[in-house]
């Protein structure tokens, strides 16, 4: 891969004593990325199928892998996460002979906003559960495969190759040791790769391909006018190839597909491009122009034509809607889309049964059972491709993106329901180009890139949006394909909107002041056009400073910085030495207290600089540092930068995003280091601190969230780090945790099939690091202001928790939360206390009907602690760390008095001492050989309904605690207020009966003290 230089490195850089240059991956490992959603598809750009398996089929992303479904599409499950150097796909094929083996080409056909290179053909031998790259690793994309119906060894790969430069790494390769070796046996030139292959499954030694130019070196220079496109022919299955050309056929422009009829002996072909859909019935010999229908012509964006299995005369085409023919293409329907069009681009037919077919689309993989009368739903797969991202102000707050081919969408951090689900998310009303800007004094606005006009004010909760684009003043406004939108953050009654120039609103949209000249020129010229972009040049970046009002940056996309310092009424060029006309700045992060301070990300990947470039200046851009060491330089999809941002509560200490993954830098950008962790190979869109919270935007993957980074800031400080690498144990200091309540449905929970992502974990995140195994159990203890523990945690498990975790139940056990120990090993590892104090004495443990699929804690649970301060100890072989942890309401709740949420927890604690005391008299009544005491006993099991009715006239200690335990499970809600008359009236009687169950107790055995100090009072 050609490297492109753009900036020298200084001999001396001047750094900021903020922490050692590099820490340890292993002091943050335990930091967990989790996905959100949307539970809504992005892009497919391959499909497959298993031939005898029903349910079976397999599809892949432009940059989010290989997924697979087991269940004709009810769920997909991605497959391919344990390849970090690529994760774009472009072709799948499982061989017909042997359903193990599957072959994955990677590097996405389509090129521009995207890059989605690949690194060759990789390949499993085991049904997806494992990969190993197998060849081809210089094309750069490889658009289709084809695997021989009897021997899997033998594969055909069409390959582009490069989009920046000539070379000879394209074309169609021939392997017959399953991707051990290559031979190209299809070379047209240096620029054209081969973009489709097709053969009947009955005739595979009968093979057609069709060519693409597949070079620009700059998309946005004019050119000769080049043309790559042909069909070519084999007949001894891609050994040697004949072009085919004439005898009715146009000439070949853009993308073109063929197709190859069973059951005629290779002889029915069908050809589609922009040229229009042609039909032979020779073998290519001739040709006849099938249809002059113009829905069904194919473009370079969508261009595909397949053949029903069993009838010549069915033949589909692809375009923004699929469209069906039953005379042999001369009349065509439409088949499946809709308005807006859903951009089909990849068909597979089951070639023995043709009622399974797999599609894919600009809207993810739908399947089909019945010949395509129904299909499976694309609201199923995490895959969306999102660009600009903002998160809202309210709790729990939202994530909002504009998302490529299907609009905007907006999705809750965290779900009611114990998980995030259908009801979380939603489908914004803006464009799928823009970007995003929640208006932080009305939780409810949302300001966005507009599908039709420049910027839509949307409104919730119905959703309602409406124009409030600059405009109507004369001029002409240039657009980015993602305008930069920002609040000033001085003062949020002001919205930035960036065109070439910078627009002002202080009154939501309905009036418009330029407050800058055009910025995308120099000095005063006429601007140069970008390498890509919508339409032309025009700002990409607006970044007013946190740290000095007044202090505005911006950034082009052809390769152009501009600083004001006194709100827009003088600019300043500031763009650093040697930047290209093709380089855009996307991000502009400036600093959060140092007014003169700003990071920027240049990305030149459009005319194939795939370099990291993030820049740094600390005097207003007089000068410029590159500070890009430790982020890698060669990595197969390319290693340039997405997006760089600063920590807002923490200076220097930086996260940026890159085509792949997310990095982070504790020394303001000296040094980099990989902030992987659990995350998929992904392009990194957009990044957002928010609180304690990283939230980032993936191309391919949806919204991540690495919950409560604070170990990262804590290790920002160079006392940190060496404290965490002493002998000692190291507890960091856990983020604020909110007093929230798992699940509020109260009843039939979800069934795993609905599709879901996992909510934070509930309340607090606690990490810790041991510098070596601990030879005796590990605990943390959390106690209160007074000192009084509350919950203990400990890494010998729970005898009572793992007896339920075995215990068979009258449901499934994939709704249990399995006890999760403490972790005793060396390094990094993370805690939840769920904030709820020690479990009350039970004789079983229970689910709750308010369950959620694998994490549904056992039933009883100790009362949710009060909002406050707590102190959380960590102790290991003798040795103690201690953090203060702070527990703050949940901000719905405000309603709600303290005094009576007081109340309620005091009630809640009586109730666990009085369970306490029924639970051991229980045992020990039950324990005894005397029939009376036994009886007294009673039964065990049984948790209660909160006895809302009468009492039993004489009820038993273990119904006794079940009515306890019930008023317990009725009073913790989910609801923070005071007890009604009602459950203090219950907690008084059955207190009464305790205590007369105590007293026979002590009359049969003398040895037992008669009354706990819990039932002496009434409740009050």
């Amino acid at each position: 891969m050609r490297r492109i230089q753009l900036f020298a490195v200084p001999a001396v850089i001047a750094v900021l004593a903020l922490a050692l240059a590099a820490q340890s991956p292993d002091l943050y490992s335990s930091l967990r990325w989790r996905n959100i959603g949307p539970i809504r598809a992005g892009r497919v750009s391959a499909v497959t199928g298993v031939i005898g398996q029903p349910g079976k089929f397999y599809m892949g992303l432009p940059d989010g892998g290989v997924w697979e479904t087991d269940n004709a599409g009810v769920t997909w499950r991605p497959i391919f996460d344990s390849v970090h150097e690529v994760d774009s796909i472009g072709s799948l094929a499982v061989a017909p002979s042997d359903p193990n083996i599957i072959y994955a080409g990677t590097g996405d056909l389509i090129t521009g906003l995207s890059l989605n290179e690949g690194n060759g053909l990789y390949k499993s031998t085991d049904a997806g559960r494992t990969w190993h790259q197998s060849g081809l690793l210089h094309t750069h994309r490889i658009a289709a495969l084809l695997v021989d119906p009897k021997n899997p060894d033998l594969i055909l790969a069409a390959a582009q190759g490069d989009y920046h430069f000539k070379s000879d790494s394209r074309g169609v390769f021939r392997s017959t040791d399953g991707g051990a070796t290559w031979s190209q046996t299809l070379f047209r030139d240096d620029v054209t790769g081969a973009r489709s292959l097709a053969s009947a499954y009955d005739d595979p030694t009968t093979v057609f391909a069709t060519t693409y130019l597949h070079y620009n070196p700059n998309p946005g220079i004019p050119h000769p006018p080049l043309n790559g496109t042909a069909l070519y022919k084999s007949t001894d299955e891609g050994a040697t190839w004949q072009e085919i050309s004439g005898h009715g056929l146009p000439t070949l422009t853009g993308r073109a597909a063929v197709a190859v009829a069973q059951g005629t002996h290779s002889q029915r072909l069908f050809l589609v491009g922009g040229f229009g859909l042609y039909r032979s019935d020779d073998g290519g010999q001739n040709w006849v122009k099938s249809t002059t229908d113009r829905r069904i012509t194919g473009s370079d964006y969508i261009c595909g034509v397949y053949v029903d299995p069993h009838n010549p005369d069915l033949v589909y085409v692809m375009q923004t809607s699929m469209y069906r023919s039953t005379d042999g293409g001369k009349t065509f329907a439409s088949f499946k889309g809709a308005p807006g069009g859903d951009d089909n681009h990849d068909l597979w037919i089951d070639p023995t049964n043709a009622d399974r077919i797999l599609l894919g689309s600009d809207q993810g993989a739908a399947v089909s059972l019945d010949h395509g009368a129904t299909w499976s739903p694309w609201y199923n797969q995490s895959t969306a491709q999102v660009y600009r991202i903002a998160t809202g102000f309210e709790f729990p707050y939202w994530v909002y993106a504009t998302m490529q081919d299907s609009g905007a969408v907006a999705v809750a951090s965290r779900g009611g329901l114990g998980e995030i689900t259908p009801f979380d998310w939603y489908p914004m009303p803006a464009g799928e180009a823009g970007s995003v800007a929640p208006d932080p004094l009305d939780h409810n606005v949302i300001y966005a890139g507009g599908l039709s006009s420049a910027l839509v004010k949307v409104v919730r909760p119905q959703w309602t949006y409406s124009d409030v684009s600059p405009g109507g003043n004369g001029k002409a406004y240039r657009q980015f394909t993602n305008p930069p939108l920002v609040f000033l953050p001085q003062d949020p009654h002001i919205l930035f909107f960036g065109s070439q120039y910078v627009s002002k609103t202080s009154d939501g949209g309905a009036h418009w002041t330029d407050i800058s000249p055009d910025l995308s020129t120099h000095n005063g010229q006429p601007p140069v056009m970008p390498a890509y972009g919508r339409p032309s040049p025009a700002l990409t970046s607006i970044a007013p400073s946190p740290a000095q009002l007044g202090v505005i940056w911006t950034g082009s996309n052809n390769g152009l910085m501009y600083l004001t310092r006194d709100s827009g009424a003088h600019w300043k060029e500031v763009t650093p030495p040697n930047t290209p006309v093709s380089g855009e700045f996307n991000f502009i992060a400036p600093s959060h207290t140092r007014a003169g301070e700003a990071y920027a990300e240049l990305d030149n990947r459009n005319v194939g600089d795939y370099l990291p470039h993030i820049l740094r200046t600390r005097d207003f851009g007089a000068t410029w540092t590159p500070i890009v060491e430790g982020l890698p330089t060669d990595e197969p999809e390319g290693s340039f930068v997405r997006v760089v941002r600063e920590d807002p509560k923490v200076p220097g200490l930086l996260y940026c995003g890159t085509e792949n993954t997310v990095y982070v830098s504790f020394d303001d950008g000296d040094h980099w280091q990989s902030l992987r962790l659990n995350l998929p190979t992904t392009s990194i869109r957009d990044l957002v601190v928010k609180d304690n919270d990283l939230v980032i935007g993936t191309y391919g993957r949806g919204f991540w969230i690495l919950d409560d980074m604070s170990p990262l800031r804590e290790l920002a400080r160079a006392a940190t780090v060496k404290a965490v690498a002493s002998d000692s144990p190291y507890l960091f200091r856990p983020g604020a945790a909110v007093r929230v309540y798992r699940d509020v449905n109260a009843d039939t929970p979800f069934p795993p099939e609905v599709p879901h992502e996992p909510n934070p974990p509930v309340g607090a995140i606690l990490y810790y690091h041991l510098a070596a195994a601990a030879s005796s159990p590990v605990t943390i203890t959390i106690r209160d202001a007074r000192g009084a523990s509350v919950r203990t945690l400990s890494s010998t498990p729970d005898p009572a928790l793992a007896a339920f975790a075995e215990q068979p139940l009258t449901v499934p056990d994939y709704w249990k939360q399995r006890p999760r120990p403490l972790s005793a090993g060396a390094g990094s590892h993370r805690a939840n206390w769920d904030l709820r104090y020690d479990p009350p004495p039970t004789s079983a443990f229970d689910l709750p009907m308010t369950a959620v699929f694998h994490a549904t804690p056992p039933a009883p649970q100790g009362p949710l602690a009060l909002p406050g301060t707590y102190q959380v100890t960590l102790t290991v072989d003798g040795m103690s760390a201690t953090q203060p942890l702070n527990v703050i309401n949940d901000p719905r709740h405000s309603r709600e008095s303290l005094a009576g949420l007081e109340a309620q927890h005091a009630l809640e604690m009586k109730l666990m001492s009085a369970i306490r005391a029924a639970h051991a008299a229980a045992e020990k009544a039950a324990a005894s050989a005397d029939p009376r005491l036994a009886a007294l006993a009673g039964a065990s099991g049984g948790r209660g309904r909160g006895s809302r009715g009468a009492a039993t006239a004489t009820p038993t200690l273990n119904q006794i605690t079940a009515q306890l335990s019930g008023q317990l499970n009725l009073l913790d809600g989910p609801s923070d207020a005071a007890p009604t008359g009602p459950q203090r009236a219950n907690f008084t009687r059955t207190c009464e009966e305790l205590n007369k169950a105590l007293a026979t107790l002590h009359s049969l055995d003398p040895a037992t003290n008669p009354q706990p100090q819990s039932c002496t009072e009434a409740g009050k």
